[in-house]
């Protein structure tokens, strides 16, 4: 779901460039999505996302996470 003043920038950008609204929300979500797709590789690896920092699971997170979700409590 987007935000109202989420919907507002993509509005915004997509009159600046001339571009469809549904074009620009795909291009301000993708880096979100990498972020995600990396995340649930279970990899634990470390995305930068430049002007926002780094996203990373602590591998003992991941492990509790995981251990709650299995039902092994």
């Amino acid at each position: 779901m987007i935000s109202k003043n989420q919907a507002d920038i993509i509005e915004k950008l997509a009159k600046e460039y001339d571009l469809p609204e549904y074009v620009v929300e795909s291009i301000v979500k993708s880096q979100f999505k990498f972020v995600q797709d990396k995340m649930e590789q279970g990899e634990c690896a470390k995305v930068r996302l430049h002007h926002f920092g780094v996203f990373k699971v602590k591998p003992k997170r991941l492990y509790i996470i995981n251990k709650e979700t299995n039902g092994n409590n």
